[in-house]
């Protein structure tokens, strides 16, 4: 189910974990085109990974990550590869700095 999702996927699900956010919010949070926020958004919405309340004409639509055992395993996932990351960054500074 959560095969084949990109980082642009990645950072969606994880930037809509604790609250419902709109397309504009989620487009600026990743630095892309709305349009390609939508396109994201139906793929999240097939693979189930994600609710979207549509305000209807004239008002917002919100998007929030599904809670559930197994995209909460991935979201983990997520969590502890970035934290292991930015843990290697910060030795490489400190090892940079320290010569």
């Amino acid at each position: 189910m959560i095969n084949n999702l990109n980082e642009n996927d990645n950072q969606l699900l994880l930037f809509c974990i604790n609250e419902k956010k709109t397309i504009t919010e989620i487009a600026k949070h990743l630095q892309i085109a709305p349009k390609n926020v939508s396109v994201r958004l139906e793929k999240l919405k097939e693979k189930n990974l994600i609710d979207i309340n549509k305000g209807g004409i004239g008002k917002k639509t919100f998007i929030r990550t599904k809670k559930g055992d197994e995209i909460k395993k991935y979201l983990e996932t997520l969590i502890l590869k970035y934290s292991l990351i930015i843990n290697k960054l910060k030795e490489n500074i400190n090892k940079i700095k320290n010569g």
